[in-house]
């Protein structure tokens, strides 16, 4: 099989000119598909061959500056024919009936304007770079994860404020997609149970983010740590073990649906709760949660109402809840503070930046058939991997349809009603490069986060902005150049709109359904009820034999509305447990259980909040509120979906503005903490920028300030130390910081004691950072931030430690009391001069309380 040698010199010389991500990824899809011929694995279509070839071979002709490349190829099956070739835009010569010369030419389809038309398949060819590297120096508890750096300064804050976060508080993280939010979890959920019990839940949209994630923490946590269903003896097993650990507190972290948290996790999340082990609560993809149309997802909407439960469970230790999103709008966040916001405090940290890899091909089609041959046309031509999303389910079959029978076979179709099992397939033969192309719909999305997406196609409009904009951002993961092509006829405008409008429960028909409920209810004391959600709006014909899962769903929406709207609170099912004995163990494994949880998934708990709820008046005033909140921005949505189709005839914005608008939310427009969000620009191309010649560029990554105000000024030793001051000057001979000095001993161990006892931030030249490193992260129980230099608006409020060489000056501000209002002991040469006053040792003049490294440690007892 020599012929393939050819192959594999193209690849293996790419990948030592360009050794990356991009290069090995090709090799790999090679290799997959070759091993598949072998094998004469029917997986493999001839067109599937005809366009990975394509792929390698007009890769390469950009690589040797347009000279073009040949390959000689077998004939005969699998093998394409010359007319498949032909479709892939290859042409065959040299044909002897069992061999064949074939050439890859460059894509010049009729209906892309001639001087565009080398920008679409360039780049990504290439591997363009779009996305530049913005990690920053690390803190020293990194380490507990192997990492030395954070990705970008927005991850930086993000982690910090996690680990700064009080008690209670909610914290939104906002940040762009593979900026790494999932850190903003994983770490403190590590560093929060490194020497004590302690469990963080981390609920995801789907169970492949679920084994993803418990992917990432195999090597840190050497136990199971996905909770998903089956009924499987394994599965059960590793579900009663997960259970038992989150019971004692020594899971440490845990990845779930939210169908099992309110479910088989529930008494043991209590449990856990009661017995003090539960640390946080996170929220990934957080953004769900203010989802009403086809997406809605109840139980989604209804954690709010667990996490209501879970914090009166434990009310002396309350456990901090994170919701992590790439794309919170501003409905979206005021939805998560309504839901989330108490008791408080309600913070977001957010670094957002438009994604710069994308470039953005608008096409109108006059009808459908036009629409079919360019779509077919671009998947012919354009690299893989490949995503092509429809609107509507029946479309997605009629793709697959198409493309299977025009010879392509590593191609899989996932919607709404693909099953679990099925959706868990698709997602690992996507990531094991087993297929090349998806058709789908917007159900492929969360969780999927292959990085080597190189195109997007829509042969719809999408139902909004911002589905649109989170469906391109499945390419170019990587930080290279992808492509996002949207195909539409003025029906799938239509269509769209269709998609959008939110079904939202009509005022009389929403007091329908709560009265109905309400005259079912059970009084648990304090105002708060139990509800029965299976029973019909009313008895009249067509409402009383109403199907009942259609019917409950309809009854959550109107819970969730009405909380959105603030007449009821969202609580949850309180414990069946009245006591811990030994009977907890067998009812968690069914045994007892079965028929109290399906009771109990027939009620929702509630707390009203205003008397005057079956009033219709009060409904127009406060749910027709938020109807009418909702309404406007679906409006905005269908708004600015088709003013991205008109920059395909009247270019006169860059789509990056129209993006901007979505997700920027202006400081002040609520009482959030750090609540602004500012959006830096970004745009991969777009009609626009074409007209103009404007190049591809990345905007600057922004990041927030730290804005916890914590009052914890450390130990009581350590206020002791500070004789109630908020300075203290510590001086040290000047060879004392030379580590092959005996006394420089003296200065790490004033560093752990200070750290135990609650100093938070060192400031230190980076030298000494890097040294101290090792020693900081094995100090128990405690963790700090370390920086460069002292800059008190970007650092957490806390006690803080400044070490200055004796190589270095002493800035005024160190040891001005005003300068800040932290707690400062500043580590000094006692041989440093006053800045001030040249020549005059700084000792002499230092304004407040003083000592000798010596004496603090004599002191102290160290």
């Amino acid at each position: 099989m020599d012929q393939f040698q050819r192959l594999r010199e193209i690849l293996v010389s790419s990948q030592e000119a360009d050794a990356d991500q991009f290069e090995d990824t090709v090799f790999q899809r090679f290799i997959a598909m070759y091993n598949a011929i072998l094998h004469n694995d029917q997986s493999v279509g001839p067109q599937d061959i005809a366009c990975l070839l394509r792929y390698i071979l007009r890769r390469e002709d950009e690589r040797q500056n347009g000279i073009t490349q040949t390959m000689k190829v077998p004939s005969g099956d699998p093998w394409p024919t010359p007319e498949q070739y032909q479709r892939c835009g290859i042409t065959t010569f040299s044909d002897d009936g069992q061999w064949r010369v074939i050439q890859a030419n460059r894509w010049l389809p009729k209906w892309i304007p001639p001087e565009e038309v080398n920008l679409i398949e360039k780049p990504l060819l290439l591997g363009e770079q779009r996305l530049g590297s913005h990690s920053v120096r690390g803190d020293p508890f990194l380490q507990e994860m192997n990492l030395t750096d954070y990705r970008s300064p927005g991850q930086r804050e993000a982690v910090r404020a996690v680990l700064s976060a009080p008690p209670g508080s909610t914290l939104v993280v906002n940040l762009p997609t593979g900026s790494g939010k999932s850190l903003c979890a994983q770490l403190p959920a590590l560093l929060k149970s490194k020497s004590s019990p302690g469990v963080t839940v981390v609920v995801v949209p789907t169970v492949a983010l679920c084994i993803d994630q418990e992917k990432a923490m195999t090597p840190f946590v050497e136990h199971p740590t996905a909770y998903f269903g089956g009924d499987e003896l394994g599965v059960k097993a590793r579900k009663e073990g997960i259970r038992q650990r989150i019971r004692d507190g020594s899971q440490r972290i845990v990845f779930t649906a939210p169908e099992s948290m309110h479910r088989s996790l529930r008494e043991s999340l209590y449990q856990a709760a009661q017995r003090g082990h539960l640390r946080m609560l996170v929220i990934d993809e957080a953004h769900i949660v203010d989802q009403w149309g086809d997406e809605f997802r109840p139980d989604f909407q209804e954690l709010s109402g667990l996490r209501k439960r879970l914090l009166s469970y434990c009310p002396s230790n309350p456990f901090v809840t994170l919701l992590l999103s790439a794309t919170i709008t501003a409905n979206a966040l005021d939805t998560l503070k309504i839901l989330f916001g108490q008791p408080g405090p309600f913070a977001m940290v957010s670094g957002v930046q438009l994604r710069p890899e994308p470039s953005y091909w608008l096409f109108p089609c006059e009808d459908e058939e036009m629409r079919t041959i360019r779509v077919i046309e671009a998947v012919n031509n354009l690299p893989r991997p490949l995503i092509l999303y429809t609107a509507k389910k029946d479309a997605a079959r009629e793709w697959e349809s198409t493309l299977k029978h025009t010879g392509y076979r590593r191609v899989r179709l996932l919607h709404g009603d693909t099953s679990t099992d099925e959706r868990i397939e698709i997602v690992r033969q996507w990531r094991d490069r087993e297929i090349d192309m998806v058709i789908a719909t917007s159900a492929f999305g969360m969780g999927v986060d292959q990085a080597d997406v190189r195109v997007v196609l829509h042969a719809c409009v999408p139902e909004n902005i911002d589905r649109y904009y989170q469906e391109v951002g499945r390419g170019g993961r990587d930080g290279k150049a992808s492509l996002a092509m949207m195909f539409y006829t003025e029906q799938d405008l239509k269509v769209a709109k269709g998609l959008n409008t939110r079904k939202i429960i009509t005022i009389d028909r929403g007091l329908q359904r709560w009265t109905s409920m309400f005259d079912k209810k059970e009084a648990l004391g304090d105002g708060i009820y139990r509800i029965p959600i299976n029973v019909p709006p009313s008895f009249e014909e067509g409402d009383i034999d109403m199907d009942n899962s259609y019917n409950a769903s309809w009854n959550v929406r109107t819970l969730i509305l009405m909380a959105r709207s603030g007449l009821i609170e969202l609580d949850a099912q309180p414990s069946l447990m009245q006591k811990e004995s030994d009977l907890f163990s067998d009812i968690e494994k069914g045994n007892n259980l079965i028929e109290p949880y399906e009771a109990m998934n027939n009620y929702r708990v509630i707390k009203i909040l205003d008397e005057r709820h079956l009033q219709k008046r009060v409904w127009e005033e406060n749910v027709e509120t938020s109807r009418i909140r909702t309404n406007e921005f679906t409006n905005q949505g269908n708004r600015l979906i088709e003013e991205v189709l008109r920059q395909a005839s009247e270019p006169v914005k860059c789509l990056a503005d129209i993006f901007k608008q979505v997700y920027t939310i202006q400081r002040g427009s609520n009482e959030i903490i750090g609540g602004g969000v500012h959006v830096s620009k970004s745009c991969g191309g777009c009609p626009y920028c074409r007209a103009r010649g404007t190049k591809p560029y990345a905007g600057v990554l922004p990041s927030s300030r730290p804005f916890w105000s914590n009052t914890d000024g450390g130990s009581t030793q350590l206020r002791k130390l500070l004789r109630n001051e908020l300075l203290l000057g510590v001086f040290y001979q000047t060879q004392d910081s030379d580590r092959l000095h005996p006394e420089s001993r003296k200065i790490e161990n004033l560093i752990t004691w200070l750290l135990v006892q609650g100093v938070r931030n060192i400031v230190a030249p980076v030298d000494k950072l890097q040294a101290w490193s090792k020693l900081i992260h094995n100090v128990p129980d405690t963790y700090c931030f370390c920086f460069e230099k002292f800059e008190p608006l970007f650092m957490p409020a806390y006690p803080t430690l400044i070490f200055v060489d004796r190589c270095q000056g002493v800035d005024p501000r160190y040891y001005q009391i005003k300068s800040a209002p932290l707690p400062r002991i500043l580590l000094l040469p006692i041989d440093i001069d006053d800045p001030e006053r040249p020549g005059i040792p700084l000792i002499e003049n230092f304004p407040i309380n003083k000592m000798l490294l010596q004496e603090l440690c004599m002191e102290v007892g160290i």
